[in-house]
């Protein structure tokens, strides 16, 4: 990688982390404002669609990509957003009745289940790293939800849910994108997410009122975190291996909390950091083995993991 090109990846990571980072804060900011999860989403993605739509209609090549995937493809760009939708709603609920700790480290195995998913529907072998950090992960996620109750019970839940959407969002996304271009499928994506958001929001009622504050932080949250952060996350692996890029998109896991503190004043219980430090540990183990196969210092029969968006 020539210098010009490795400084262009290495903004574009920062830029996508410091983008991510504020993903924690900006929802809860509009929860507070009294949005639902669904009517929150619902306008970042139309933000961020509305935002992609001119380069999408300028780019004739883009309009043109989708002629070129079979039924199948189709089908799976169509879970792909539908997986989407339930990622980002499972999110915000999982924020709106937890702390921002348990839910960021729950999401964070997303990675190891991507892995399992791997193995019991692409045929492809599980490496025992995984299988090792997946036992502390459960661990991890036992610790937090060890004395949780109520709202903070249903917030793990959802945390869980959040992540089990984001790794059948990446694996349908690791089939699609080796024939999509990254702007026709991220416009196809969120199209479908937003579809099935905005259907599902109506029918759960129409919100109370919308302040100029939440409709603000929502646009916010699309510029900064949705294309911000994983526009740049996904600028970044035409320059840097794929493990590379997720063991720093991972970084939120301790800036989104972080943020969350100092701005909003939300300190975690202290189940939430014990066992969010376990589930890092587990999936931190796996991270590393990756990020060795990557660079050729393990022999592995296996390629790294592939991904696709991170869409906190």
């Amino acid at each position: 990688m020539g210098g010009e090109k490795r400084r262009l990846g290495a903004l574009a990571l920062a830029a996508g982390a410091a983008g991510i980072a504020f993903s924690a804060v900006l929802n809860k900011t509009i929860l507070e404002e009294g949005l639902s999860p669904l009517w929150l989403n619902v306008f970042r993605l139309g933000f961020s669609c509305l935002f992609l739509l001119p380069f999408f209609l300028r780019d004739a090549g883009a309009r043109k990509a989708f002629g070129t995937l079979t039924r199948r493809e189709k089908g799976l760009t169509l879970l792909s957003g539908l997986m989407l939708a339930g990622h980002f709603a499972s999110w915000a609920a999982a924020l709106a009745w937890a702390d921002s700790l348990i839910a960021a480290s729950i999401w964070s195995t997303f990675s190891l289940l991507t892995v399992l998913g791997s193995a019991l529907f692409l045929g492809e072998k599980t490496p025992v790293p995984a299988l090792l950090g997946m036992v502390l992960a459960v661990c991890g996620v036992a610790i937090c939800a060890a004395d949780a109750q109520g709202a903070r019970l249903l917030g793990v839940a959802m945390a869980a849910l959040a992540a089990v959407t984001q790794a059948v969002y990446t694996l349908c996304g690791r089939a699609v994108r080796k024939k999509l271009d990254v702007l026709p499928y991220t416009m196809a994506v969120y199209s479908v997410a937003l579809g099935a958001l905005l259907l599902a929001a109506l029918l759960s009622g129409l919100p109370d009122a919308v302040s100029l504050k939440g409709l603000g932080v929502s646009m916010l949250l699309a510029l900064v975190c949705t294309l911000g952060g994983h526009s740049m996350q996904n600028y970044a692996l035409r320059f840097y291996k794929a493990p590379t890029v997720s063991a720093v998109f991972l970084t939120e896991v301790f800036t989104g909390p972080a943020l969350v503190f100092f701005i909003l004043g939300e300190a975690p219980p202290m189940s939430s950091v014990l066992g969010g430090v376990v589930i890092l540990l587990g999936v931190g183990w796996y991270m590393l083995y990756e990020w060795r196969v990557a660079h050729g210092l393990v022999p592995s029969r296996r390629k790294p993991q592939e991904c696709a968006e991170l869409p906190q």
